[in-house]
């Protein structure tokens, strides 16, 4: 069992831009509390230290990083990149999380091959989107449509 920490970004206790740190040297949450520093590392092997706990850091204990609920610090609604389910449904994240959204929230390696639409940054337009089916569904057009994309029903007739 390892202690996992959940950093707090505002005074609302919004995880804007959080991310789950492992923390080093603790063998409990309950050992940790407001004011205590602590050394930890990102699921990349990224150290960081001399952190202090902040009011709002959410302290937990468990097996594993997948066991863990990303979907507070992962999922932003308000984005411009992630991914449209074939239903329609909007998964917004940062920029840079495409692969962890996919791993640790949507829980499929390749969505893209399952009729999912990726939005992204790419070299021709910010946003751009990309599918490896040939036609979208009408409600990925229309949740395409509604985060921006004007032309949509134009490029995809």
């Amino acid at each position: 069992m390892s202690v996992f920490i959940l950093l707090a970004r505002d005074n609302n206790g919004e995880f804007h831009d959080g991310y789950w740190w492992k923390v080093l040297y603790a063998d409990k949450a309950s050992q940790l509390s407001v004011g205590d520093s602590y050394t930890a590392e990102n699921r990349y092997g990224g150290k960081s230290s001399y952190n202090v706990v902040e009011k709002g850091d959410i302290i937990v204990d468990a097996d594993d990083w997948k066991d863990l609920d990303w979907t507070a610090c992962l999922l932003r609604s308000d984005s411009k990149y992630g991914y449209i389910d074939p239903q329609g449904k909007w998964y917004g994240c940062n920029y840079s999380v495409h692969l962890d959204l996919c791993e640790l929230v949507i829980r499929q390696d390749n969505p893209e091959e399952h009729g999912w639409v990726k939005v992204y940054k790419s070299s021709f337009r910010d946003p751009d989107y990309y599918s490896r089916r040939k036609f979208l569904t009408e409600e990925q057009k229309k949740t395409l449509y509604d985060i921006g994309f004007a032309d949509i029903y134009e490029e995809t007739s």
